[in-house]
């Protein structure tokens, strides 16, 4: 099947305008010659211990990926049910109350987001705040409900707005959470071999349906996570390139509205760990077409190099640093040959069928 016959959207029901105005968007495939990597590859290396804590700088952080609570029930969101507690999820909200995306709280002080949910928002002319502790996004009264404003906003310097690649950003708030049981970051680790995790739950406040309306309750679903190998089927190796992993079948999938909000899996030791980032997919819940999301743990290396120092729960401090500059002098035999830098993907070569290039 030709990558440019798929009809593929984001997941996110728009974009935000300079002017704080919202435009529908579609997604296209990448570039053609966009490398294609597995996942395992992208694998950092594991941590000398098992713990999966990292260790305290300050005596009031929570240790990380622990719910305080669970429940629900209820037919929702392709599939899911009325959310029990998730204490990392956030709301990206835009002006009062209109819902730009999720997100997942990871330090006292950062949420990790998609890129396409934020890449047109300029800190200081549009009102862009983080909705925490609270599973009604715009009415909710509980007093564990936190709305911070975001002071910036950190894109992949990688993110390709039309392909999709590299699709994850951090936003800064202006002032730390006040940590509570309702209020907690997620853990970020690699994935260790021996988990194999085969499901993983995603939540949003996204369309309940696909052609439906947002939900005012948080949402959560079980997903089956989707083997690369069959993934690369449905989409073409071209366009799930190591970055992402799939999840999800007929009837359950994240759907728009529920971009940049987490994919995570519980660990034998009972705390929760970030797979995921909702990113696209062809449709909701459609057959043989499972949801696409960013492969967190692809990118620990860049979240600790642009936020590791103001991690003062030590939460990142596990985690793999970016290498030390390099110096090097060239060969004279081959100054410009041998130190060339690779070339930039190219462009795709035509446009897909039913579908529109985000302007």
């Amino acid at each position: 099947m030709r990558v440019s016959t798929y009809e593929i959207h984001f997941v996110s029901s728009f974009r935000i305008t300079k002017r704080g105005k919202k435009k529908q968007t579609a997604g296209i495939p990448p570039p053609r010659h966009y490398p294609v990597r597995r996942l395992k590859e992208h694998h950092q290396k594991k941590k000398p211990d098992s713990s999966h804590q990292s260790p305290l700088v300050r005596d009031d952080c929570p240790p990380c990926g622990q719910r305080a609570g669970v429940g629900g029930a209820g037919d929702r969101i392709v599939g899911g049910k009325d959310a029990g507690d998730f204490p990392w999820m956030a709301g990206v909200l835009m002006g009062e109350e209109e819902m730009v995306c999720g997100a997942s709280l990871i330090s006292r002080q950062h949420v990790l987001t998609a890129a396409h949910c934020v890449k047109a928002i300029v800190i200081g002319e549009d009102k862009i705040d983080v909705v925490l502790g609270t599973k009604l996004l715009r009415n909710g009264t509980e007093g564990t409900r936190q709305r911070i404003p975001v002071v910036e906003v950190i894109i992949h310097e990688r993110h390709h707005p039309t392909s999709l690649a590299h699709d994850i950003a951090i936003l800064k708030l202006k002032e730390p959470v006040d940590f509570n049981p309702k209020v907690a970051p997620i853990c970020l680790d690699v994935e260790d071999e021996n988990h194999n995790f085969t499901t993983a739950i995603a939540t949003g406040w996204g369309k309940l349906t696909e052609d439906g309306e947002e939900s005012e309750m948080l949402q959560e679903v079980e997903l089956p996570i989707v083997p690369q190998e069959e993934c690369e089927k449905q989409y073409s190796p071209l366009i799930i390139a190591g970055y992402f992993l799939c999840a999800g079948q007929e009837g359950k999938d994240a759907c728009q509205s529920d971009s940049g909000g987490p994919l995570v899996a519980v660990r034998p030791d009972g705390s929760w760990l970030l797979l995921g980032l909702t990113s696209w997919g062809r449709g909701c819940g459609r057959p043989k077409y499972p949801g696409v999301f960013v492969h967190v743990p692809s990118y620990l290396t860049w979240i600790t190099d642009k936020i590791g120092v103001d991690d003062d729960c030590g939460y990142l401090s596990h985690l793999p640093t970016p290498p030390p500059p390099t110096t090097w002098k060239p060969n004279e035999d081959c100054i410009a040959s041998c130190f060339s830098p690779p070339p930039e993907p190219l462009p795709p070569t035509s446009r897909p069928q039913n579908a529109e290039y985000p302007t």
